[in-house]
Parts: C-alpha cells; sequence; structure tokens
C-alpha cells in the first residue's frame, strides 16, 4: 500500500461513520416522538422496540467505528510528527486526520491552493525518505 493510501484510511471511516449517525438521529427522533397506540400491541411485536433494537446495533457500530477511527488517527499522527517541516505537518494533519478539502486547508492556513498542493507533495516526499520508502501496512 502507498503512504497516501495508507494515511487516508480513515476517510472511508470517517464517511460510514456519518451515515451510522445520520441512521442513529433519525431512529431516535423517531423513538423520542413516540406515542403508544393500539396497533402496537398486536403480535409481531412493537414498532418502537424495534426502532430501540435498531438504534443499539447502530450505537454499537458507531463505537467500534469510532474507536477503530481515533486509533488510525493517532498511527498517523505519529508518523506526521516525523516531519521537520511545520507547515507540511499542518497540511498533511488538516487533510489526513481533520479531512478538511483543499480549499479549507489553504483557507485556514491562508495559503494559496497551488502552495498548499506543493507542501503536501513535499510532505509525502519527506515522509516517504523519513520511513525509508517502506511498503504501508493496514
Amino acid at each position: 500500500m502507498e503512504l497516501k493510501q495508507w494515511l487516508n484510511r480513515g476517510y472511508e471511516i470517517s464517511k460510514k461513520l456519518a451515515v451510522k449517525k445520520g441512521h442513529m438521529e433519525t431512529i431516535g427522533s423517531v423513538i423520542s416522538n413516540y406515542e403508544p397506540r393500539e396497533i402496537d400491541a398486536a403480535p409481531g411485536g412493537n414498532s418502537s422496540e424495534m426502532n430501540f433494537i435498531r438504534w443499539s446495533e447502530l450505537k454499537k457500530e458507531v463505537d467500534e467505528l469510532q474507536f477503530k477511527l481515533l486509533k488510525i488517527d493517532r498511527e498517523v499522527d505519529k508518523v506526521l510528527k516525523l516531519l521537520k517541516n511545520p507547515n507540511e505537518y499542518v497540511v498533511l494533519y488538516s487533510r489526513y486526520i481533520r479531512r478538511l478539502s483543499w480549499q479549507e486547508i489553504s483557507e485556514a492556513s491562508k495559503y494559496s491552493e497551488q502552495h498548499t498542493y506543493r507542501l503536501h507533495k513535499d510532505g509525502i516526499e519527506h515522509l516517504d525518505q523519513i520511513t525509508g520508502f517502506r511498503d504501508w501496512e493496514v
């Protein structure tokens, strides 16, 4: 696996996390707005109970994803801290841990997007040199 792929592992997890949190919010609002009805007592189960079970399952999945994302972010930050240039560190940290867009990074750092790309490219090259061009594993 290339270094950039290794650094970017948290991106897919953060997308999954956002989707699951959205589902949790939707189910949570259904649960909080629940008013008992006669139909809920019918055979086949209580829809509110099913919603709570699904919410609980999602909560467990969200917790697991958050733990996994935190672990990845710590690993990535440990490697990024090897960089000597603080500007490269900030750009790579913003991209791979905060998962900001190029435009957000350049606005926050007050650099042009072109300079942001250059710092990113240089940072990746320096990390590859520092770490000895090793094969990055998951």
